[in-house]
């Protein structure tokens, strides 16, 4: 637990920095949704990408364990769908809300889990979290952007608007 901690410590170290830089104004408020578009666009992916192609996953079972992680986030998927009217009425909130709520089920927080992966585990743990991210991200955003179009367009779902909406995530 102590190694848990002292990893996640400058993890969210760095998010009060990021924080305290935000609101002391020393960048104009503009430029942040560069920065966050820069890092989502270009540095996530290439730490992916980094972190798969330097492991030795010759002993892994990463064909299993995605195919596990996929079939796992689709149950919660399908189940959080299923459970859509029940959980609107329980919680009293309206559908642009649920999409929160459908977001909040299937997506993790990936720079959290390689960089306790990495510590933790070396290289060989942080390409395992590459993998599962590899197999879940392009899965997870297909779910999230398909559902959103869906259910917050005010024509109805089209079939190209979601295609394109898809289309533009860089994940």
């Amino acid at each position: 637990m102590t190694a848990v901690l002292g990893v996640l410590a400058p993890v969210f170290g760095l998010i009060g920095l990021g924080l305290w830089l935000r609101r002391s104004g020393l960048a104009p408020e503009e430029h942040w949704r560069t920065v966050e578009q820069i890092c989502f666009r270009l540095f996530f992916p290439a730490m992916i990408i980094l972190s798969l192609e330097r492991a030795d996953l010759s002993g892994a079972a990463v064909s299993g364990m995605a195919g596990a992680m996929m079939v796992s986030a689709t149950l919660v998927g399908g189940a959080t769908i299923v459970l859509r009217k029940p959980l609107l009425r329980l919680w009293g909130v309206e559908t642009p809300a649920y999409t929160t709520i459908f977001q909040s089920a299937t997506r993790w927080n990936g720079f959290i889990a390689l960089a306790v992966a990495l510590e933790l585990y070396g290289p060989e743990g942080g390409a395992l979290v590459a993998v599962a991210m590899a197999a879940l991200i392009p899965l997870v955003n297909v779910a999230n952007v398909t559902l959103m179009a869906m259910l917050l367009s005010s024509e109805g779902p089209d079939a190209k608007k979601i295609l394109w909406q898809i289309a533009k995530n860089p994940l």
